[in-house]
């Protein structure tokens, strides 16, 4: 006869598979400096989501207690907030900045400026090319909108029709993989745009500035949209978001910024941007995508359970056919953290100027890991 008894460790191992990694994780931060976070014990964190924070850079080491600082107001602009509007229109060629704490603010006014050219060219529908899960933020009211896949120019042109006033780009898509919007597909949109009077909006907040190793803000700026969105990585930490517009969008008179902005943000965006254009900067981000793709390639040779490792830019995926949840725990037990996609996908965005004892660190960890979970893996 079979047992009628059911065994409560099988949904235990179930759960404990689909809430790994929960963020946020297990641990008490008392410090961060450059890729480490420091728990109140004492023990260290080698951080590899820094995309999922705002340090591209690593953890800075400003004290805002030192600063200057204080809130903006309704009653007046700072000086490092104008001295970032000029910044800002040299990296991206575009005319106007508005700025906020809160991202949903700047999602709002986006809206609200896509809405008005819509009336102005009198057109009623936009194209969102994003995940589902996202739709709700780029939503206008009385507006049509239609989610298109990206990268596929022919359904676009098949859906672009004299009625559509914006599309809408979220140049990095993650769903149980990253999607990027590749740049031939990006000038199609853009001519069809210029060609129907519509508005190109491309939306960067979660990826952080240069991640993509491409230019500034992960697109080749010779393809400049009307409306970009900024967020993740541009202020080191600070909470800030940005909309830069080009002088084909309506002026947004009467918007301001509801939730306040301390002045270190904006010197600490502008000194990020400007860092970010020099090519000392360029070329530390190139050698270390060179450098962890070298040692990843070395740990593929060696283990049959990494099946397949890829990168766009400081993005590194790992595919394994082991747990990817059980990696990352076991990772995070030696003192690393990292993020993953679904049960066989693991994503690596290290700071970019991490050091090479410090990839070589991880490196030997996943060595590690890979023996002790999947046994007859090693290949020499």
């Amino acid at each position: 006869m079979f047992e009628d008894k059911f065994d409560d460790k099988i949904l235990e191992h179930i759960e404990e598979k689909e809430k790994f990694p929960s963020f946020p994780l297990p641990l008490t931060v008392k410090k961060a400096e450059n890729s480490y976070l420091y728990e109140v014990d004492g023990k260290k964190y080698l951080d590899l989501t820094s995309n999922r924070e705002n340090n591209p850079l690593g953890y800075s080491s400003v004290n805002i207690q030192t600063e200057n600082r204080f809130l903006d107001s309704e009653l007046f602009n700072s000086y490092d907030s104008l001295k970032l509007v000029e910044v800002l229109k040299t990296a991206t060629g575009l005319e106007k900045a508005y700025f906020s704490s809160n991202l949903q603010e700047i999602y709002n006014l986006s809206g609200k400026l896509i809405n008005i050219h819509l009336n102005n060219a009198g057109k009623d529908k936009v194209l969102l090319s994003s995940i589902t899960a996202d739709k709700d933020l780029y939503e206008i009211k009385g507006i049509k909108t239609e989610l298109i896949p990206v990268n596929k120019d022919s359904l676009l042109k098949t859906l672009f029709s004299r009625f559509v006033g914006a599309v809408i780009i979220q140049l990095a898509q993650k769903t149980d993989e990253f999607v990027f919007a590749e740049e031939e597909y990006l000038r199609e949109v853009r001519k069809l745009c210029d060609k129907n009077n519509a508005l190109l909006v491309f939306d960067v907040a979660n990826t952080a500035p240069f991640r993509l190793n491409k230019d500034l803000f992960n697109y080749n700026h010779e393809i400049k949209p009307d409306i970009l969105i900024v967020s993740k990585g541009l202020s080191q930490g600070f909470p800030f978001s940005t909309l830069v517009a080009s002088e084909k969008v309506s002026q947004a008179e009467s918007f301001e910024s509801k939730s306040g902005i301390y002045s270190p943000a904006y010197s600490a965006a502008c000194e990020l941007i400007q860092n970010f254009q020099t090519n000392k900067t360029r070329e530390v981000i190139a050698s270390n995508i060179e450098y962890i793709t070298k040692k990843l390639g070395e740990l593929s040779e060696t283990h049959i359970s990494l099946v397949d490792y890829y990168s766009s830019g400081m993005f590194f995926t790992l595919v394994v056919d082991i747990s990817a949840y059980e990696f990352a725990r076991e990772s995070f037990k030696k003192g690393i953290i990292l993020d993953t996609l679904s049960d066989n996908k693991i994503i690596l965005s290290p700071p970019y100027n991490i050091k090479k004892e410090e990839t070589d660190y991880f490196i030997s960890v996943f060595d590690e890991i890979f023996d002790r979970l999947a046994r007859f893996d090693r290949m020499k």
